[in-house]
Parts: C-alpha cells; structure tokens; sequence
C-alpha cells in the first residue's frame, strides 16, 4: 500500500504498517467522542474484507474501500439532507407498515438494501421494489435517478412504491420517531437492534444528528404501487457516451399500472 493514496480523516488516523513481514493497515481513533463512528468504519472494514479470498486483489479492494468510507465520512459531518431524510423515511415506512407484517423481522432487514445505495431499494426472492416519497402538493411527480432504476430487465418482477407526505412542524411522525418504532418492535420480538442501527448508520443516520431531524414530522396522505411492465413512463437506456440521467414522472399517467399493495408484497415475497 502507498501512504499518498490512503485518505485523511479528521479524527482519525491511517498509516500502512508491517507486522511480521506482513502488510497491514492500522487505523487509530484520535477523539474520544467519536467512537461510534469509529466502530462503524471497523465493522465495514471487517465485512468486506471477509470476501478477499487472494493476497492479490488485497490491496485494490481495501483502497476501493477506503475511497468509499472517505465519501460516507464527508458526509457525516453535516447529517442527512432533508432530501436524505425524507427518502429513509419512505424505505422505514414501508419497512414499519407493510413488510413487518408479512415476514419476521430479521428477514424483512435482509430485504432492505437501500441503505447500502443499492440500484433498488428492496430486493425480494421474486423481484425488486423501489421506492421513491414525494411531499409535492399538487400535480404529484416523482424523480428518477438513474436509467436502471426502472429497468426490469432480468428481474422476475419489478414495483415502485410511491408514499405521498405531507411536511408539517407539530402533527404528524419524524425520522427519529420511525427508527424508535422500529426499534421498540424488534426488541419486542427479541431481535437484536445492532444490525438494524449498522444499516442505519450506513445509510448516513446517526443519533447524535437527531435534533436537525425531530423538527420535520412527516404525515402519510396516501400511498400506491405500480408495477413496473411494458408501456410505463421511463427510460432504461441511454446512447452511448451519455450518463447521469435524472428525469421526473408525472404519476397521473401511470394509473392503469396501479396495483392492489398487499398482493404485490406477496407476490414479491414469494419464490
């Protein structure tokens, strides 16, 4: 490993190092209040150097890794933006809501892949769901981030699941209350709540920001599904040389792929 090619963190400390000939990384905590995040970065560290099964793809892997956290610390330091915020709180709601009461609890948490920037935001065995909230008042649009968010192409089965909000200061449920509610469910349930905060603190969520997060209360006005086949609006290929595709869809001309919701969990869920 080259020391110019590992990244510098405020609050903590890189350096390559040999021990017994062998090459290591050594990573130091520098602020005592920063041990969570620290723990955060280790445990990412150790699950992906799980799958490095050759010295030889060693150190491309561990630098790929480190560029990733670099960017996630960035981030970090400012919290979620309220974009952010309201885009976890669609993936919890339906977390909360729907899925909560069709599989366990530690299967609906294997589901969930949006706080690892996946392509979607659910993986299920018999298809994917993404899912986008909207606070828009009037002439409802979603937006699209990528040509693959849409594409079907190769799964069984594809949805997008559209929550409608409304933005409010006193009624309604903000981000921090969510996550409580999830929380106090699988503790119910006897489940462990170290893998559910990991994912959330993958996803930028971490709880000393919750006081930028409990002044915004989010308020279900109504919720849809759409099956994502042949003649719905989108785009799903690009010339070549082209990329970064944003483009939004006005969800008054998706009306007839509108579909019953529990119906097309389950056929979601079931292989």
């Amino acid at each position: 490993l080259i020391k110019n090619n590992l990244p510098i963190w405020s609050g903590m400390e890189i350096k390559p190092h040999k021990i017994e000939g062998i090459d290591n990384v050594l990573l130091f905590r520098l602020i005592d209040e920063q041990t969570h995040l620290f723990n955060f970065i280790i445990r990412e560290i150790y699950n992906s150097l799980e799958l490095i099964s050759s010295k030889k793809e060693s150190t491309p892997l561990i630098i790929s890794l480190l560029d990733k956290i670099d960017s996630f610390f960035t981030k970090y330091q400012q919290g979620l933006s309220k974009s952010a915020q309201q885009g976890l709180y669609g993936e919890l709601y339906f977390m909360l809501e729907y899925l909560f009461k069709e599989v366990e609890p530690l299967e609906a948490l294997k589901f969930w892949r949006g706080h690892d920037r996946g392509t979607h935001d659910y993986v299920f065995p018999n298809g994917n769901l993404e899912i986008k909230t909207t606070a828009q008042k009037e002439h409802k649009k979603i937006s699209i981030n990528s040509e693959m968010q849409l594409n079907n192409n190769g799964l069984s089965n594809l949805f997008l699941y559209v929550l409608n909000i409304k933005k409010l200061e006193t009624e309604g449920e903000s981000l921090v209350e969510i996550i409580k509610k999830i929380n106090d469910y699988l503790i119910e349930k006897n489940i462990d709540t170290i893998k559910f905060y990991h994912y959330l603190n993958q996803a930028g969520y971490f709880k000393e920001h919750n006081f930028k997060y409990e002044s915004i209360k989010y308020f279900c006005i109504k919720d849809d599904i759409y099956e994502i086949i042949e003649g719905f609006p989108r785009i799903i290929s690009l010339p070549d040389g082209t990329g970064d595709l944003k483009y939004s869809i006005a969800l008054s001309s998706c009306k007839e792929f509108c579909r019953d919701l529990k119906k097309s969990l389950r056929v979601l869920i079931n292989d």
